[in-house]
């Protein structure tokens, strides 16, 4: 059996730490224009924000995308500022 995991199969897959929080979402993969053998998912983790992980992160793929172990969580995402307007009272 190949190796190979193909961009159509992890896009859209939701990506999980190996003690099972939820990151994110596979938004794309991308490589590093520096060193375009260095590989990354782009993983949306909330509010628009896209974090870069690098391939060798992931431990599996199957219906998500695991996580190796010690892999750190990313950076929490600062929750939107309201629109102007509303909170006052």
């Amino acid at each position: 059996m190949s190796s190979v995991v193909a961009r159509s199969k992890i896009v859209g897959l939701k990506v999980y730490t190996h003690d099972a929080k939820l990151v994110g979402t596979v938004k794309d993969i991308g490589f590093d224009l520096k060193e375009p053998s260095k590989l990354h998912i782009l993983v949306d983790v909330g509010g628009g924000s896209l974090v870069e992980m690098p391939l060798s992160s992931i431990a599996a793929v199957g219906d998500i995308v695991l996580l190796r172990e010690g892999v750190e969580d990313p950076p929490p995402t600062p929750s939107p500022a309201p629109p102007a307007g509303e909170g006052r009272g």
